[in-house]
């Protein structure tokens, strides 16, 4: 026989909520490097939102791909809440009404070719969100989904987004010629 108390059921009910898949929730964008994560087991992250989904392993492969692509970046830094410099958090809400490429419309050739693409990077290194333009990686990952969805070059995304203050914690500088004369 087991006993349960209070604080078992507790913990029970934390771990209800733990997955292999996490999405960020609070991040520094000139350190942090992934956006979403595949984990071999459920965990609870502390600074992660915990992500179930019953996609099949080839769409969910796609849909990490995307979450970790310049378009993603992009549309979580219009709903990210404004913190400090670079630093941001993304509450639950803000996940959930973000335009996210749907996978499960994606057709089966699409959702292979993305897959295969997630295959070969997921052991790469990612550099800093901040440096997503000089990031071979990240540059990757935009070219094949851009292959995959048929989209144009991404490069100017990226070379546009690494010059924003809030990602980078810096501030943009205008060259002495582009300051106004006092």
């Amino acid at each position: 026989m087991v006993c349960l108390s209070q604080e078992n059921l507790q913990d029970q009910k934390v771990w209800e909520t733990a997955s292999d898949l996490l999405l960020a929730w609070r991040l520094r964008a000139n350190t942090h490097r992934l956006l979403a994560v595949d984990l071999s087991q459920p965990v609870i992250g502390n600074t992660w939102w915990a992500f179930k989904t019953d996609l099949e392993p080839e769409r969910r492969k796609a849909l990490l791909l995307w979450l970790n692509g310049s378009l993603a970046l992009l549309a979580l830094f219009g709903n990210r809440v404004v913190t400090q410099g670079a630093w941001m958090q993304v509450k639950k809400p803000a996940w959930a009404t973000m335009p996210v490429l749907d996978v499960r419309a994606l057709s089966d050739a699409q959702a292979a070719r993305l897959a295969a693409a997630y295959d070969a990077l997921c052991d790469r290194e990612l550099q800093a969100l901040a440096k997503l333009n000089i990031d071979p990686v990240r540059q990757a990952i935009d070219e094949a989904l851009c292959q995959a969805l048929n989209l144009p070059d991404l490069k100017p995304v990226r070379e546009m987004l690494a010059q924003e203050p809030g990602l980078t914690g810096k501030l943009i500088l205008l060259p002495p010629a582009a300051k106004m004369k006092g």
